[in-house]
Protein backbone atom coordinates (compact mmCIF):
# COMPACT_ATOMS: atom_id res chain seq x y z
CA UNK A 1 0.00 0.00 0.00
CA UNK A 2 1.43 3.39 -0.97
CA UNK A 3 1.59 6.27 1.50
CA UNK A 4 -1.20 8.25 -0.22
CA UNK A 5 -3.61 5.32 -0.08
CA UNK A 6 -2.78 4.63 3.55
CA UNK A 7 -3.30 8.30 4.44
CA UNK A 8 -6.60 8.30 2.53
CA UNK A 9 -7.91 5.29 4.46
CA UNK A 10 -6.86 6.85 7.77
CA UNK A 11 -8.79 10.00 6.85
CA UNK A 12 -11.97 8.04 6.04
CA UNK A 13 -11.61 6.09 9.29
CA UNK A 14 -11.36 9.35 11.25
CA UNK A 15 -14.26 11.00 9.39
CA UNK A 16 -16.78 8.18 9.90
CA UNK A 17 -17.06 6.24 13.16
CA UNK A 18 -20.64 5.00 12.59
CA UNK A 19 -21.29 1.31 13.13
CA UNK A 20 -22.00 -1.22 10.41
CA UNK A 21 -25.68 -1.25 9.50
CA UNK A 22 -26.12 2.52 9.40
CA UNK A 23 -26.10 4.58 6.23
CA UNK A 24 -22.81 6.26 7.16
CA UNK A 25 -21.36 2.91 8.15
CA UNK A 26 -22.02 1.61 4.64
CA UNK A 27 -20.78 4.88 3.14
CA UNK A 28 -17.51 4.31 4.99
CA UNK A 29 -17.32 0.80 3.55
CA UNK A 30 -17.98 2.23 0.07
CA UNK A 31 -15.28 4.92 0.39
CA UNK A 32 -12.70 2.47 1.73
CA UNK A 33 -13.09 0.43 -1.46
CA UNK A 34 -11.97 3.47 -3.44
CA UNK A 35 -8.43 4.50 -4.30
CA UNK A 36 -7.27 7.83 -2.91
CA UNK A 37 -7.57 9.50 -6.34
CA UNK A 38 -10.85 7.85 -7.42
CA UNK A 39 -13.90 9.96 -8.24
CA UNK A 40 -17.35 8.80 -7.06
CA UNK A 41 -20.93 9.96 -7.47
CA UNK A 42 -23.83 10.12 -5.03
CA UNK A 43 -25.99 7.69 -7.06
CA UNK A 44 -23.05 5.25 -7.12
CA UNK A 45 -22.69 5.48 -3.34
CA UNK A 46 -26.44 5.00 -2.74
CA UNK A 47 -26.54 1.99 -5.07
CA UNK A 48 -23.75 0.36 -3.05
CA UNK A 49 -25.39 1.23 0.28
CA UNK A 50 -28.80 -0.09 -0.72
CA UNK A 51 -27.34 -3.31 -2.08
CA UNK A 52 -25.45 -3.87 1.18
CA UNK A 53 -28.58 -3.26 3.27
CA UNK A 54 -30.57 -5.76 1.23
CA UNK A 55 -27.75 -8.29 1.44
CA UNK A 56 -27.66 -7.92 5.23
CA UNK A 57 -31.42 -8.32 5.59
CA UNK A 58 -33.15 -5.01 4.95
CA UNK A 59 -33.54 -1.69 6.75
CA UNK A 60 -33.32 -2.09 10.51
CA UNK A 61 -31.79 -5.56 10.52
CA UNK A 62 -29.13 -4.48 13.03
CA UNK A 63 -31.86 -3.44 15.49
CA UNK A 64 -33.40 -6.88 15.46
CA UNK A 65 -36.66 -5.58 14.01
CA UNK A 66 -38.11 -8.73 12.47
CA UNK A 67 -34.70 -9.29 10.84
CA UNK A 68 -35.12 -6.09 8.85
CA UNK A 69 -38.02 -4.34 7.14
CA UNK A 70 -39.47 -5.99 4.07
CA UNK A 71 -40.98 -4.86 0.79
CA UNK A 72 -44.62 -5.83 0.06
CA UNK A 73 -43.35 -8.90 -1.80
CA UNK A 74 -41.38 -10.04 1.26
CA UNK A 75 -37.94 -9.10 -0.07
CA UNK A 76 -35.51 -7.09 2.15
CA UNK A 77 -36.12 -3.32 1.93
CA UNK A 78 -33.30 -0.89 1.20
CA UNK A 79 -32.62 2.59 2.58
CA UNK A 80 -34.59 4.32 -0.16
CA UNK A 81 -33.43 7.86 -0.86
CA UNK A 82 -30.72 8.55 1.68
CA UNK A 83 -29.04 11.14 -0.50
CA UNK A 84 -29.60 13.94 2.01
CA UNK A 85 -27.48 12.07 4.56
CA UNK A 86 -24.64 11.74 2.06
CA UNK A 87 -24.95 15.44 1.18
CA UNK A 88 -24.83 16.42 4.85
CA UNK A 89 -21.69 14.33 5.40
CA UNK A 90 -19.95 15.82 2.38
CA UNK A 91 -21.18 19.43 2.43
CA UNK A 92 -21.78 20.12 6.12
CA UNK A 93 -19.88 17.72 8.35
CA UNK A 94 -16.80 18.03 6.11
CA UNK A 95 -17.54 21.19 4.16
CA UNK A 96 -14.97 21.93 1.48
CA UNK A 97 -13.03 18.69 1.94
CA UNK A 98 -14.25 17.12 -1.30
CA UNK A 99 -13.21 18.24 -4.77
CA UNK A 100 -15.87 18.21 -7.48
CA UNK A 101 -15.73 18.34 -11.27
CA UNK A 102 -18.90 20.41 -11.67
CA UNK A 103 -21.75 22.03 -9.73
CA UNK A 104 -24.07 19.03 -9.93
CA UNK A 105 -25.40 17.65 -6.64
CA UNK A 106 -24.75 14.09 -7.81
CA UNK A 107 -21.04 14.63 -8.28
CA UNK A 108 -18.52 13.29 -9.08
CA UNK A 109 -16.58 13.94 -5.88
CA UNK A 110 -13.16 13.05 -4.50
CA UNK A 111 -11.69 13.52 -1.03
CA UNK A 112 -8.97 16.15 -0.95
CA UNK A 113 -6.62 14.84 1.72
CA UNK A 114 -4.81 18.15 2.13
CA UNK A 115 -8.09 20.07 2.64
CA UNK A 116 -9.25 17.49 5.19
CA UNK A 117 -5.97 17.76 7.12
CA UNK A 118 -6.37 21.55 7.19
CA UNK A 119 -10.10 21.42 8.01
CA UNK A 120 -11.17 23.51 10.99
CA UNK A 121 -14.91 22.80 10.96
CA UNK A 122 -18.01 23.75 9.02
CA UNK A 123 -18.92 27.40 8.50
CA UNK A 124 -22.65 26.53 8.47
CA UNK A 125 -24.77 27.79 11.36
CA UNK A 126 -22.22 27.28 14.12
CA UNK A 127 -20.49 30.63 13.62
CA UNK A 128 -23.67 32.57 14.43
CA UNK A 129 -24.42 33.28 18.06
CA UNK A 130 -27.27 31.36 19.69
CA UNK A 131 -29.12 34.66 20.07
CA UNK A 132 -28.98 35.30 16.31
CA UNK A 133 -29.93 31.74 15.41
CA UNK A 134 -32.93 31.82 17.73
CA UNK A 135 -34.06 35.22 16.43
CA UNK A 136 -33.83 34.14 12.77
CA UNK A 137 -35.69 30.88 13.42
CA UNK A 138 -38.45 32.83 15.18
CA UNK A 139 -38.56 35.36 12.35
CA UNK A 140 -38.91 32.58 9.77
CA UNK A 141 -41.78 30.97 11.73
CA UNK A 142 -40.15 27.59 11.18
CA UNK A 143 -40.10 27.90 7.40
CA UNK A 144 -37.28 28.13 4.88
CA UNK A 145 -37.01 31.80 3.93
CA UNK A 146 -36.28 30.81 0.34
CA UNK A 147 -38.70 28.00 -0.60
CA UNK A 148 -41.15 28.11 2.31
CA UNK A 149 -40.60 24.48 3.36
CA UNK A 150 -41.46 23.87 7.01
CA UNK A 151 -39.06 21.67 8.93
CA UNK A 152 -35.48 21.58 10.18
CA UNK A 153 -33.68 24.83 9.38
CA UNK A 154 -30.05 25.85 8.98
CA UNK A 155 -28.87 29.41 9.57
CA UNK A 156 -27.03 30.46 6.43
CA UNK A 157 -24.82 33.41 5.53
CA UNK A 158 -26.70 35.47 2.90
CA UNK A 159 -23.34 36.70 1.64
CA UNK A 160 -21.07 33.63 2.08
CA UNK A 161 -18.26 33.74 4.61
CA UNK A 162 -15.90 32.78 1.78
CA UNK A 163 -16.90 36.03 0.02
CA UNK A 164 -16.50 38.23 3.10
CA UNK A 165 -19.94 37.79 4.68
CA UNK A 166 -20.04 38.31 8.45
CA UNK A 167 -21.90 36.29 11.08
CA UNK A 168 -24.31 39.12 11.88
CA UNK A 169 -28.10 39.26 12.12
CA UNK A 170 -28.28 41.31 8.93
CA UNK A 171 -26.42 38.55 7.06
CA UNK A 172 -28.35 35.60 8.50
CA UNK A 173 -31.21 33.73 6.88
CA UNK A 174 -33.00 30.48 7.66
CA UNK A 175 -32.85 27.85 4.93
CA UNK A 176 -33.86 24.21 4.69
CA UNK A 177 -31.03 21.76 4.02
CA UNK A 178 -31.85 21.47 0.31
CA UNK A 179 -31.83 25.24 -0.30
CA UNK A 180 -28.67 25.69 1.77
CA UNK A 181 -26.91 22.98 -0.25
CA UNK A 182 -28.18 24.49 -3.51
CA UNK A 183 -27.10 28.01 -2.60
CA UNK A 184 -23.81 26.73 -1.14
CA UNK A 185 -21.07 29.40 -1.38
CA UNK A 186 -22.64 31.39 -4.22
CA UNK A 187 -23.11 35.14 -3.89
CA UNK A 188 -26.78 36.27 -3.92
CA UNK A 189 -26.64 37.70 -7.46
CA UNK A 190 -25.05 34.54 -8.89
CA UNK A 191 -27.51 32.30 -7.05
CA UNK A 192 -30.60 34.24 -8.13
CA UNK A 193 -29.42 34.33 -11.74
CA UNK A 194 -29.19 30.52 -11.75
CA UNK A 195 -32.57 30.23 -10.01
CA UNK A 196 -34.16 32.57 -12.57
CA UNK A 197 -32.77 30.56 -15.49
CA UNK A 198 -33.98 27.32 -13.90
CA UNK A 199 -37.50 28.68 -13.40
CA UNK A 200 -37.56 30.20 -16.90
CA UNK A 201 -36.61 26.85 -18.46
CA UNK A 202 -39.25 25.04 -16.38
CA UNK A 203 -42.11 27.26 -17.59
CA UNK A 204 -40.88 27.43 -21.19
CA UNK A 205 -40.80 23.64 -21.42
CA UNK A 206 -44.46 23.66 -20.38
CA UNK A 207 -45.46 26.22 -22.99
CA UNK A 208 -45.82 29.09 -20.51
CA UNK A 209 -42.71 31.12 -21.32
CA UNK A 210 -44.81 34.17 -22.28
CA UNK A 211 -46.72 34.11 -19.00
CA UNK A 212 -43.46 33.76 -17.08
CA UNK A 213 -41.95 36.79 -18.82
CA UNK A 214 -45.06 38.86 -18.06
CA UNK A 215 -44.41 38.34 -14.33
CA UNK A 216 -41.00 40.03 -14.52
Amino acid sequence: MNNKQEEYEQCIDQMINSKKGTLLGYLKEFLLKKKYDDWWSQPEAMKFINERVVKDGGVGWWKGVDKGKKNPDGSPANFGDGGRNVEKFRQEDYEGCFDTKNSKREGPFRLNIQKYNEYKGSTKSHSFSEEIKNFVKKRSKGRCELCGHKGKLEIDHFIPKEKGGESTLENANALCGRCNDKKCAMEPREFMKKEFERQKKYWEERGMGKEFNELR
